[in-house]
């Protein structure tokens, strides 16, 4: 059974696209435009979910990391702390 589920849940698409990922293998994505990505990973370590939030450049650009906006517990992850990391 997975661990993680992933979805677009809103697009151009007519069918809502869906992602699942294992303890062992995560599960990551990305959102954006030209000016910009916000990418995630999410992962299991030590009995614990993790994620980490980026903002990087679009695919086009090389698709470096600007900041990490956050890399901590998933558990423990709220929008808040993406403010007090700006």
């Amino acid at each position: 059974m997975s661990h993680y589920y992933a979805a677009i849940t809103s697009s151009a698409r007519k069918n809502k696209a869906t992602a699942r990922g294992h303890k062992s293998t995560g599960i990551s994505g990305w959102a954006g435009s030209y000016e910009g990505v916000i990418a995630y990973d999410i992962y299991h370590c030590d009995g614990t979910d993790y994620v980490c939030v980026e903002q990087r450049t679009h695919p086009s650009d090389g698709f470096e990391t600007v900041d990490v906006l956050y890399n901590g517990p998933l558990g423990v992850f709220k929008a808040r702390s993406l403010r007090e990391a700006s």
